[in-house]
């Protein structure tokens, strides 16, 4: 059976013991209603917690007729999909991103970032099952009150999640050994439930 958005709320019910399954996440029930809530959100987060192959893009950004009000000299627009930037060219060229915008001193730049890919069927069946798990760390005391099962998936999820970023890693390695250090160093100290990883 194909990955879809509902195989995915059903897998993470059935993590936490929900016998009562969904045909579509805008069904009139307590389930789907939890699952559409959090659905896009745990999504776009486990994504932009790593550098997953299927979720990277390149692009040439455009620049943005209006400099910035001070510091840098030019900024650009970033892609609507974007999630987190990976790294840009020119190399080694000072930027930051506030807003929606990229500032900078160069007067081209072309980016490299992981992008909010929302087609389930492009995902790696490892990113699949941990996305699934992260999900159902939310569904749990919602739907079956559990605290402690709620701390089980948690550490379920670190564990597939760790697996997920190896099989990836696997496919190609351009910046291997920089990825871990950029991201930890991002995400360092991110409260619970906003964690980040690098893939």
């Amino acid at each position: 059976m194909a990955v879809s958005e509902v195989s995915i709320c059903n897998s993470a019910l059935t993590k936490v013991g929900n016998t009562q399954y969904i045909s579509s996440l805008v069904e009139n029930n307590k389930a789907a209603k939890i699952c559409n809530q959090q659905y896009e959100f745990i999504r776009d987060m486990v994504l932009a917690g790593g550098l997953w192959t299927f979720a990277i893009k390149r692009v040439s950004l455009a620049q943005v007729a209006t400099s910035p009000a001070f510091e840098y000299t030019y900024q650009y627009q970033l892609p609507s999909d974007f999630l987190t930037d990976v790294e840009v060219s020119p190399d080694q060229v000072d930027y930051v991103i506030e807003s929606d915008k990229l500032l900078t001193y160069s007067d081209t730049l072309s980016l490299r970032y992981v992008y909010r890919n929302e087609d389930p069927t492009h995902w790696s069946p490892e990113f699949v099952e941990a996305f699934a798990t992260r999900l159902a760390v939310e569904l749990a005391y919602p739907l079956v009150q559990s605290v402690t099962l709620k701390k089980e998936l948690m550490e379920e999820y670190k564990l597939l999640i760790g697996d997920a970023r190896t099989f990836n890693a696997q496919k190609g390695r351009p910046k291997s050994l920089q990825e871990d250090t950029f991201l930890n160093s991002r995400w360092q100290g991110v409260p619970y439930g906003m964690e980040k990883n690098n893939g």
